[in-house]
């Protein structure tokens, strides 16, 4: 048995057996032709030494060690996509940056509005705000 890390589509393509009841379902959701959806799966069951499709004339469906592995992917691909989602939100925090430097009174009366507003356009952007006295502005 290999430890090779699987594929992420074979596993999707599992996870949509267990939802869809077959590997027919299931290649169709995934936009895959139902012949390489089984052999995507027959080479993850090498991979694993493991059936976890029973097949036959009717259809595929997941055997008892298909559906707890099915389980298993499910998880994992829930915290991939998780992953992708803190890596998409941590790129756009660092894709723009703005500090703005004002005077005492205008930070204290007008900066609060200008940059609720330009927060509530940008809410990517970070905003540095300092505070001067009106000579050093």
């Amino acid at each position: 048995m290999s430890r090779k890390w699987p594929d992420f589509a074979v596993l999707e393509l599992l996870v949509g057996v267990d939802d869809h009841g077959s590997l027919g379902a299931a290649s169709r959701l995934a936009g895959m032709a139902q012949p390489n959806a089984s052999r995507a799966v027959k080479q993850l069951e090498r991979q694993f030494g493991m059936t976890l499709l029973q097949r036959s004339p009717t259809g595929s469906t997941l055997t008892p060690q298909g559906t707890v592995i099915a389980h298993w992917a499910r998880r994992v691909l829930s915290d991939t996509r998780r992953l992708l989602d803190v890596a998409d939100g941590l790129r756009a925090e660092r894709t723009a940056e703005l500090t703005v430097a004002a005077s005492m009174t205008v930070a204290e009366h007008l900066m609060p509005a200008w940059l609720g507003q330009f927060r509530s356009q940008h809410p990517d952007v970070t905003i540095h705000l300092q505070v001067h006295n009106s000579t050093q502005v």
